[in-house]
């Protein structure tokens, strides 16, 4: 096949480039690399260098009316955080500096993962050398302890071959990171919280807080999760996922509890997907996670919240003026301390509530969640206040991270649960399906829904019918 004399060329240019190599006149020994002219007039540089060159010549494109200017920084911002459409236009900007410049690497992180102009982007802007490790479809995690980069697939994590030159370098990107997030980290400041783009959460931490600087991404891989999508990952079967439609369509509150990783979020999420699109419902976050309104389908009456610690907000400040909003319904994505009181005082007054809740083990749930309405300083009577709490939720669904093996775990939802609360003012949980860990399969019980949850489900429509389908009524 004939050769353009455009490619024949191209190819006698990085002949040369091999050949300065091998003769010396490129070195990498010392991280720099000698400028050199060949027939092109390409300038060989360390990728380093060429982030840095670019950086400079990105900084021109910030002249012009006050406008511009803001809208040039308002991209790199988004770009930086992960929009695909301000990283489009960045890199295209830093495509047009690297072919005028006639810019070639010839070493480098990321270049044996990307293209020059990508990994430019990554160093420069981007988030660094787990630029692409996060916006992976199976990562579920990436973690950065210092200079070392671990990635979790599969509910595992594994140290990455890939990692930081210096400690320096991580601190730089987490200003970086930080400051797209219109936040600040420094030692005075050194835990930052805040979320990319694509809603993955974004955590990190410095000294004296935390040993060494840490960057903790978690991606919610599963970016539009509903009960079958939970079926078909093994944490639920068809029983339990009808199960859950039915409490979920006439109106059960619930708990969401597990162990961190256990994916309660998302759970949360694919029950929500179950309300009916006629319902009003209101979503309190520490930071907008959920993001229910844009993402259910349809004209649906959904308000998120979040808590503003900096303008005194907490979470339960903020949860108090959920309940003069007329809600249906109320979602809460991770109840952490005081805001259960709130949780519960709503679900008591009939606006039914669902939440998420860490606990380690789940007959440890209630007394958990009582020590979290504890921490508002009052005084409360033990007995009386897990009588509330069995009296406000109706059902406990509980999950783990089951290990299957060294390089996977399963999310597995354990338990479907009825709280009932007792006339002598304790309360019992009545188990519906658990997971039998021994076989590893659901099984029925046999236990049923107790006649006072089966009233409150008829109250919005239901039948014993569809109960008795399932045997648990």
């Amino acid at each position: 096949m004939a050769v353009s004399l455009k490619e024949r060329k191209i190819r006698q240019d990085f002949s040369v480039i091999e050949h300065l190599k091998e003769v010396g006149k490129i070195t990498q020994a010392t991280n720099t690399v000698e400028t050199t002219s060949i027939s092109k007039g390409y300038q060989i540089r360390d990728l380093s260098e060429i982030v840095k060159i670019v950086q400079d010549e990105l900084k021109a494109y910030e002249s012009g009316t006050e406008d511009e200017q803001d809208e040039h920084k308002e991209a790199i911002h988004e770009a930086g955080l992960g929009n695909p459409v301000a990283q489009e236009k960045i890199k295209a900007i830093i495509k047009k500096i690297i072919n005028e410049k006639r810019l070639h690497a010839t070493s480098g992180q990321l270049l044996d993962s990307m293209s020059l102009a990508d990994a430019v982007f990554a160093l420069s802007i981007g988030a660094g050398l787990i630029e692409d490790l996060y916006r992976s479809k199976d990562v579920e995690e990436v973690q950065v302890n210092d200079t070392s980069i671990y990635v979790m697939k599969d509910g595992v994590a594994q140290l990455h071959p890939r990692r930081f030159e210096t400690t320096e370098q991580v601190i730089r990107l987490q200003e970086r990171l930080a400051l797209y997030g219109r936040k600040r980290i420094s030692e005075q400041n050194p835990i930052v919280s805040t979320n990319m783009w694509n809603r993955s959460r974004l955590t990190m931490t410095q000294p004296n807080y935390s040993a060494f600087p840490t960057i903790t991404i978690r991606n919610f891989i599963m970016k539009d999760p509903s009960l079958d999508t939970l079926i078909e990952k093994g944490t639920i079967n068809k029983d339990m996922s009808e199960l859950l439609k039915l409490m979920v369509k006439y109106h059960a509150s619930m708990i969401v509890a597990g162990p961190t990783k256990s994916g309660k979020t998302t759970t949360l999420y694919s029950l929500a997907k179950e309300i009916d699109p006629t319902e009003r419902v209101l979503t309190l976050e520490t930071e907008f996670e959920m993001m229910l309104h844009e993402r259910l389908e349809g004209n649906r009456n959904i308000i998120p919240f979040q808590a503003v610690p900096e303008l005194g907000i907490t979470m339960e400040e903020a949860f108090k003026p959920l309940l003069r909003n007329s809600p249906d319904r109320i979602l809460v994505g991770e109840i952490r301390g005081s805001e259960a009181s709130q949780a519960v005082n709503a679900a008591l007054r009939g606006h039914d509530t669902m939440i998420t809740v860490h606990s380690k083990y789940r007959n440890m749930l209630v007394t958990d969640m009582m020590d979290m309405i504890k921490q508002d300083g009052r005084s409360h009577d033990d007995t009386m206040l897990k009588n509330r709490i069995g009296r406000a939720f109706n059902v406990v669904v509980y999950q783990r991270l089951v290990k299957e093996n060294e390089y996977q775990a399963r999310r597995v939802m354990t338990e479907i649960t009825e709280i009932r609360p007792l006339e002598n003012g304790d309360i019992e949980t009545v188990p519906l399906f658990i997971w039998n860990a021994r076989t590893n399969e659901w099984e029925k019980t046999g236990n049923k829904v107790s006649d006072e949850l089966m009233e409150h489900f008829i109250s919005y429509g239901a039948t014993p019918a569809e109960f008795e389908k399932l045997g648990v009524y």
